[in-house]
């Protein structure tokens, strides 16, 4: 085996090594298992400031709100009671109140929903991914028991039960 042959087989091994790496770092900031199948995941966390992105945790208010939470359309998922939040923050994002871990579609940050003393609000966050309610794309809008919301391939229905 001559030199160019070694040298030719040293970068094609190179070049196996570095798509190998940029599919794996894509992957894992998309949440994606790259062994198994990629299943619907949500979750919904409680969890407090991330060092990467520091969002402060969702503030909860003394004022009456309608129990909330949000189901995932043709899933069993569905989220833990969110009353008591004035804010929900939904994204990929390991920072957001309810994380759409396997949607690569979804930004990191996607959308806010929010009461606004009278009603539930939501506000797309992200500039790349327009967050869809009842089939159109907004930038802020009223949010009502049963409203469709997409964000990326994720179709989530939002719950509000009636005030007492």
């Amino acid at each position: 085996m001559d030199v160019s042959n070694i040298i030719l087989v040293f970068i094609i091994l190179a070049m196996v090594v570095v798509i190998l790496a940029l599919l794996i770092s894509d992957r894992v900031r998309a949440h994606i298992n790259i062994f198994g199948k990629n299943k619907f995941s949500i979750e919904a966390n409680r969890q407090g400031r991330n060092q990467a992105n520091p969002r402060p945790k969702p503030k909860r208010s003394g004022q009456k709100m309608p129990t909330i939470w949000f189901e995932a359309a043709h899933s069993q998922w569905r989220s833990h009671n969110l009353s008591g939040y004035q804010e929900v923050y939904l994204g990929a994002g390991p920072q957001n109140t309810v994380r759409l871990r396997a949607d690569s579609g979804a930004d990191m940050v996607q959308a806010r929903v929010y009461w606004n003393g009278h009603r539930y609000k939501i506000c797309n966050l992200s500039r790349r991914v327009p967050t869809i309610v009842n089939g159109k794309a907004i930038r802020e809008q009223n949010l009502g028991n049963g409203n469709r919301i997409q964000v990326g391939s994720t179709i989530l229905i939002f719950r509000a039960a009636n005030k007492s």
